[in-house]
């Protein structure tokens, strides 16, 4: 759509008609400092109105915020620009969609619902979408759309499926995430949860599935939602374990921040600092006691409780392998909370520890693990590992044949490795959330291999 660039002109405000009714921008937010900047430094830019005869009554297309902001200033006369061409309803929603995504005061929401009902506009204006690709097909595409907005249609088309999910969607709140690109983490963590769901349901449906997630000899049938400590398991079965349990933190500070999206919640169980370690204590013992005669347990742990579960360990009669074990982040550069004082952390610790005499399978093997981490893009867990280090330490720790048990686990990277290792495992976790991603990821492995 080509916009006609009006006339320039001086008018009286009074003969400007405002329909907030029809308006894509029907709130103005504060004013002050836009009436302080007109105050001191006049109005740059001028305002945009439409009279088909250049005669008032105005009607006012694009400026509402610098209309209001020279009302404030009991301005009599405004410059302005005025479009004169015969324009349709649609047309001139079209010219004020564009004008006001071209300002700098839009919310992230206000952005992308703009660019959203500009779109549908200028299609309802083309009559309906442009299906050919040869150039001067009738109709109007998102491709059209972006060249008009000066971005790429994989951005457009990112910023329309937001607004989608503003929509759709207000229990996400996604209007209050800090900026778009807070909003779109958001949506997509969302949208992959939905997929996962489906594709769970989905795959139930077969009877050929469904008796296989409830085979434990098999990766589908290995991870149980439930709480580890209400197992069944016979003692004394298990040659590695690896615990990544929850870490104790501030239970109140945590859910405050939860209840800000209750519908992205994934059910990440933390213990609070006061309990964990009456935690850690039940965990090694429970450990200890489905650990085989000889076997090896590996407990990541941040620093700062390092010295209690080599204590929890110790009390529970495992043998603790005092230096840990590191995993180095690859060539990460880390993260920090406050990075104007502290380095960033691009290394997770581990304990490890055993029962009986087991041996190490790759012996004199160094204590560091050099591995990159998940993409994000890429996880199903917020702290899921690669599979190629938990390779590398099932190789390590344990041997073809092995039973594996894995009290909380996340993603299921440690199940499905395992198997792949032909070695069995076990695993459990509270989120149905992280098991559905889990199942995902198996029956799109299949789906892959099958090809």
């Amino acid at each position: 759509m080509a916009l006609n660039l009006g006339t320039l002109a001086i008018i009286k405000m009074e003969d400007i008609v405002i329909d907030l009714e029809s308006r894509g921008r029907k709130a103005y937010g504060v004013l002050g400092d836009l009436v302080q900047s007109i105050k001191i430094h006049g109005l740059i830019h001028p305002i945009a109105v439409y009279s088909p005869n250049l005669e008032a009554p105005y009607k006012l297309v694009a400026g509402g915020r610098r209309y209001m902001a020279c009302a404030q200033l009991k301005w009599e006369e405004i410059s302005c620009r005025i479009y004169d061409t015969q324009m349709t309803e649609k047309e001139l929603m079209a010219v004020e969609l564009f004008e006001n995504l071209h300002r700098m005061n839009l919310s992230h929401t206000e952005e992308v619902q703009m660019k959203e009902r500009l779109h549908i506009t200028l299609q309802e204006i083309a009559g309906g979408p442009k299906i050919s690709k040869v150039p001067g097909a009738p109709g109007h595409s998102l491709r059209d759309t972006a060249q008009m907005l000066g971005q790429s249609p994989a951005t457009l088309s990112q910023d329309l499926k937001l607004a989608e999910l503003n929509r759709q969607f207000p229990e996400l709140k996604l209007s209050e995430a800090k900026n778009k690109s807070s909003a779109m983490k958001q949506a997509n963590r969302f949208l992959d949860v939905m997929k996962n769901k489906l594709s769970v349901r989905e795959a139930q449906k077969s009877a050929a599935v469904s008796k296989l997630m409830i085979t434990p000899n098999n990766p589908l049938g290995a991870y149980i939602v439930g709480d580890f400590f209400d197992n069944s398991l016979e003692p004394g079965q298990f040659s590695f374990i690896e615990c990544d349990p929850p870490y104790g933190i501030d239970l109140q500070t945590a859910r405050a921040e939860a209840a800000e999206n209750p519908s992205l919640q994934f059910d990440y169980n933390e213990i609070s600092g006061l309990e964990y370690l009456t935690f850690l204590n039940r965990l090694t013992d429970e450990c200890y006691r489905l650990a085989a005669e000889s076997a090896f347990i590996i407990l990541w742990v941040g620093p700062e409780y390092m010295s209690r579960a080599i204590s929890s360990l110790e009390r529970a009669k495992w043998n603790v392998c005092k230096i840990p074990g590191i995993w180095k982040k690859g060539n990460s550069q880390g993260q920090a909370q406050g990075m104007d004082v502290y380095l960033g952390n691009s290394y997770e610790m581990f304990v490890y520890a055993y029962k009986g005499s087991p041996k190490v399978h790759n012996r004199g093997r160094s204590n560091i693990f050099d591995f990159n981490g998940v993409p994000g893009s890429r996880r199903i867990h917020p702290t899921e590992r690669p599979e190629a280090l938990m390779a590398e330490l099932l190789d390590t720790f344990a041997s073809p044949g092995a039973n594996v048990l894995v009290p909380f686990a996340g993603s299921g990277v440690t199940i499905v490795t395992a198997f792949g290792m032909r070695m069995k495992a076990i695993g459990f976790d509270l989120s149905k959330h992280f098991y559905e991603g889990y199942i995902a990821r198996l029956l799109s492995l299949e789906e892959v291999g099958a090809k």
